[in-house]
């Protein structure tokens, strides 16, 4: 196990989030086991990633919904509305990027939808060159 993977087990430990370690861990495995390998990454192939990730998590027995619109309040009043890639077995988000390269707002737009919705955990998957996943848990839920 990786140190960035050792540091997000402990944090879901420290938040005494078992379940949502278990969750986090199995689509995060699953994922890697999936095979799914993008061949020249970028955004106009991103869909055809997030299909294969569906189907592949389909198989392996997880629910998936895509595409899941969100409410944005501010100060109560709806002001917006934001759409999350996919949610597994309705407690993850996860979030897709197909690109050369990692956009520096990437993980702080998961955040940001952790923190707007009920939802505690979620990957960021970067089908990239190298493709990689990133964990976030919402310790404050």
């Amino acid at each position: 196990m990786n140190h960035a993977n050792e540091k997000a087990n402990s944090i879901c430990r420290a938040a005494g989030e078992k379940r949502a370690e278990r969750n986090l861990n199995d689509v995060g495995i699953r994922f890697i086991n999936a095979n799914i390998s993008p061949c020249s990454a970028n955004s106009s192939k991103q869909n055809s990633y997030i299909g294969a990730l569906e189907y592949e998590l389909t198989l392996r027995g997880h629910m998936i919904d895509r595409e899941v619109s969100v409410p944005v309040y501010y100060k109560g009043k709806l002001v917006a509305r934001q759409r999350l890639d996919m949610v597994v077995d309705d407690r993850v988000i996860v979030e897709c990027k197909a690109t050369e390269r990692l956009p520096a707002c990437a993980g702080a737009q998961l955040i940001g939808y952790l923190r707007a919705t009920r939802f505690q955990v979620g990957v960021l998957l970067h089908f990239g060159p190298n493709p990689k996943f990133y964990r976030f848990v919402d310790s404050r839920k």
